[in-house]
């Protein structure tokens, strides 16, 4: 928030109390965290919701099993931690390209892959403990 505020100094009234200004930052920054926490879950939502469409896509056989196969799924990425849950977002939610993903995770584009290839061994691990015998 400090930094913030001081990228826009600019914009501070000097005739007006610097106390109240600041606090405004700090709470809109809180706010806006909060916006995108609530944005990332409904993200993940709507990721489960589009593999159970792809899902009931399926032949007959393997329909019989898509509620118990997305629910582990739902399971597993609730275990996940909150960076592996974004990338996940970002990636199958938001269709973003490890290039693009790189670009906001300060990272290259080959880490964002390979972290997404353990994210997705690991989701695979998960799943076979729940489901075994498939």
């Amino acid at each position: 928030a400090f930094l913030n505020a001081y990228e826009h100094i600019d914009r501070f009234d000097i005739e007006r109390d610097f106390g109240p200004w600041i606090r405004t930052i700090c709470r809109n920054r809180i706010l806006k965290h909060f916006r995108e926490q609530k944005s990332r879950q409904k993200g993940m939502e709507q990721i489960v919701a589009a593999l159970e469409q792809k899902l009931t896509g399926e032949s007959n056989a393997a329909r019989d099993n898509s509620f118990e196969r997305v629910t582990a799924l739902k399971e597993c990425l609730a275990e996940l931690e909150t960076g592996q849950r974004a990338m996940v977002n970002m990636r199958y939610y938001e269709n973003m390209a490890c290039g693009q993903m790189a670009g906001i995770l300060n990272k290259s584009a080959a880490a964002v892959s390979v972290r997404l290839m353990r994210i997705r061994a690991s989701l695979r691990k998960c799943m076979e403990k729940r489901l075994p015998g498939q």
